[in-house]
């Protein structure tokens, strides 16, 4: 029965049908000894979609430390004394130097990272020149991570040829409270929800370990399916806080990433956005 549900599924999405709720939450409860069926369904959904290539990304954190927003798992949060080093925004030139590297080291796209709630209007700019010079100078596909955005600023990167944004979703609604006092659950549903609209790919996800139930998963695999005709990419990131971390079985966690492949790539029927199902 539930390797057929398997094949269903899998099936289903290779044909850009929908999955339900029900099917995608049994997906996340399926039995260790159905692991292998899963997980190799999910191989087979990602070659038929991205066949043999992997993109290969290289980041580039462009402003460190001192962020102003007090999410508990992250290093660079000015609430906490983690002992990293920091420095405002990197000159355009060295970022430049950065990205090209990076081509020549065979990535296939440069990601710019910025701690910080938002960028101001003058960091914006900045950010904006060394797009504008990365892709004079460089020519390598670029994406970005800057917190929240104005849709005047996603057109903006949108115009400078950004081709995706990176903004995390973390937790479920009901529980980001736990992880985060300074900006709501909303908020980052709006930035990408902006994002989108401005035509940018979005890269979204949330961190195992952190309380969540195999429900939040569900829930927001089928969010980033939800308005794109591309699949998104679903990341998995585990915390090194010790106030949130938590343990998990290998095989939870291979379940988790194995059925967000399978399921994260289509929309579910009559998903409300993100909330605990």
């Amino acid at each position: 029965m539930t390797q057929k549900l398997i094949l269903k599924c899998k099936n289903d999405v290779i044909n850009n049908k929908k999955i339900t709720k029900l099917d995608a939450s049994k997906l996340f409860n399926v039995d260790d000894k159905y692991i292998t069926g899963l997980t190799e369904a999910a191989n087979f959904i990602t070659r038929h979609n991205q066949g043999s290539k992997v993109d290969i990304e290289e980041l580039a954190n462009i402003k460190k430390n001192f962020c102003s927003e007090d999410c508990t798992f992250c290093s660079q949060s000015a609430f906490f004394n983690t002992k990293i080093n920091d420095y405002q925004l990197t000159p355009t030139e060295q970022v430049v130097k950065q990205a090209l590297n990076a081509k020549n080291d065979g990535a296939n796209s440069f990601c710019l990272v910025a701690a910080w709630r938002e960028p101001n209007d003058a960091d914006f700019k900045k950010v904006c020149k060394i797009i504008d010079e990365i892709n004079t100078k460089v020519g390598i596909s670029i994406e970005c991570s800057l917190g929240f955005l104005t849709e005047t600023q996603a057109r903006a990167l949108k115009m400078l040829g950004v081709k995706r944004y990176n903004h995390n979703l973390e937790k479920s609604r009901s529980k980001f409270t736990e992880i985060c006092s300074t900006h709501t659950y909303e908020d980052r549903v709006n930035t990408l929800e902006i994002a989108r609209k401005a035509g940018l790919e979005l890269c979204t996800g949330g961190i195992i370990g952190l309380g969540e139930t195999s429900r939040f998963v569900v829930s927001a695999s089928g969010y980033v399916g939800i308005g794109t005709d591309a699949p998104d990419s679903i990341l998995h990131i585990e915390s090194n806080q010790a106030n949130v971390t938590r343990t998990m079985r290998f095989t939870h966690k291979s379940t988790t990433i194995a059925a967000d492949d399978v399921i994260g790539r289509i929309e579910f029927e009559g998903l409300d956005l993100v909330q605990d199902i």
